[in-house]
């Protein structure tokens, strides 16, 4: 557990799933530039989108709580239509309007996007459904964080309602739009040089079989996951997820060529199922991977299991010659590929 141990055997924590994966060996790999997976069909990770209700409000709460500004400045956005997003996004006939917040000390982006004109179903999963993700954020004060989500109508999924753990803290709470973030307060950490109060980001995907999951992105995009280890009776992860006694079990790495770390996590809960997500609905959610060649890693993604998304048979091309294609993994998380001219 991790109020038992030290840094010095992080890898324990990792096969108890104690929600520190990043331990400060990765946490902070952004800004050594010598934490880099490498591979030949994926070029680069891109931002993590979602869909959301209320552009303004979302802007509002991630804001103040990862203490950046989105790019281009906080003046308000205009809707608009570009007609090959309308088409991968299945809203041909509608507006939409975006922005997008980095994460500090990392090259992930968050990206808004809120649509009008269009009916939007609302998707509301648990956190333990298969394909349901979850933002990991690492920070210096939790307890700052913490007031962040309330002040800005977020909500605690932590039974407790406060952080638990003896050293280091964690916390599950979701945005407005019903996002999942688990905030983390590691100790010790290694943050020198790093200012504010956001230390570095990641993701979590909850998956129905993290072998066959970790196999699809091995195949598909020439990951390098690793076979999860044996399941494990995790009280830390109870007590953070409510679950009580959590049966979990865990594969984690990172996408090639980039420092974005990814996890998979494979719970052993009675209701679980699996998530379909219908864009351009609210909570609706997708990860951008670059990739060389799009028609190459769409063929071999679909190979592997994954499908393609609604009004994604063919992909679309911008006026800068990018094209871009949507599609779905095993688990029901979208992906958007992007080949960049």
């Amino acid at each position: 557990m991790l109020s038992q141990t030290k840094i010095s055997i992080h890898k324990s924590l990792l096969k108890a799933v104690l929600f520190a994966v990043f331990l400060p060996v990765s946490v902070y790999a952004q800004n050594q530039g010598s934490q880099l997976a490498t591979a030949a069909d994926v070029v680069g990770s891109g931002n993590y989108i979602h869909i959301v209700e209320d552009l303004d409000r979302t802007l509002a709460f991630y804001q103040d709580l990862l203490g950046a500004e989105p790019n281009g400045g906080s003046e308000p956005r205009a809707f608009g239509a570009l007609e090959p997003v309308l088409q991968m996004y299945n809203a041909v006939g509608t507006e939409f309007r975006g922005a997008t917040i980095p994460v500090p000390n990392t090259d992930l982006g968050m990206e808004f996007l809120e649509w009008r004109g269009v009916q939007r179903p609302v998707l509301e999963p648990n956190f333990f459904d298969h394909g349901s993700p979850i933002f990991l954020l690492f920070v210096r004060d939790i307890e700052a964080s913490i007031a962040s989500v309330i002040t800005n109508g977020g909500s605690i999924i932590t039974p407790t309602g406060g952080a638990v753990g003896t050293g280091s803290r964690f916390i599950l709470v979701q945005d407005p739009d019903g996002y999942f973030i688990e905030i983390l307060q590691l100790e010790p950490t290694t943050a020198s040089g790093m200012t504010g109060n956001v230390l570095s980001g990641g993701f979590r995907f909850t998956v129905g079989d993290a072998n066959q999951t970790a196999q699809f992105y091995n195949d598909a995009f020439g990951f390098e996951l690793p076979e999860a280890e044996d399941f494990v009776e995790d009280s830390l992860l109870g007590a953070i997820t409510g679950l009580g006694i959590a049966n979990s079990r865990l594969v984690f790495g990172m996408v090639p060529s980039s420092n974005l770390n990814v996890e998979l996590l494979e719970l052993i809960v009675d209701d679980e199922a699996r998530i379909h997500q219908e864009l351009p609905g609210i909570g609706s959610s997708m990860l951008r991977i670059f990739v060389r060649d799009l028609d190459v890693s769409i063929s071999k993604s679909l190979a592997a299991g994954a499908v393609l998304a609604a009004s994604n048979e063919q992909a679309v091309t911008f006026g800068n010659g990018m094209r871009m294609q949507i599609i779905e993994d095993l688990d029901g998380l979208l992906l958007q590929l992007v080949e960049r001219p």
